[in-house]
């Protein structure tokens, strides 16, 4: 009997891994069947692109960001990342 009920259990446990890869694979489908989240920040992130290309004070700004990269050049012989 008991030899019974572990050959059951093993053949229970064997079966589960096979249903259980195909509902995780249904899930993955499903996620990424769904953009509109990543389509909505693509989307942000271009009108922020957009609105600090139109920004006069950017090319000030930029001047001032090379400059200060070019003094930590100096100091530490390397670029900072940017």
């Amino acid at each position: 009997m008991t030899i019974q009920r572990a050959v059951a259990r093993e053949s229970a446990f064997r079966a589960e891994p096979p249903q259980k890869v195909k509902k995780a694979e249904a899930e993955q489908e499903e996620a990424e069947k769904d953009t509109g989240g990543i389509d909505a920040a693509r989307h942000c992130l271009e009108e922020i692109r957009d609105r600090n290309r139109d920004d006069p004070h950017s090319l000030v700004l930029e001047a001032k960001v090379t400059k200060a990269c070019k003094a930590w050049e100096g100091l530490t012989g390397c670029t900072p990342p940017r």
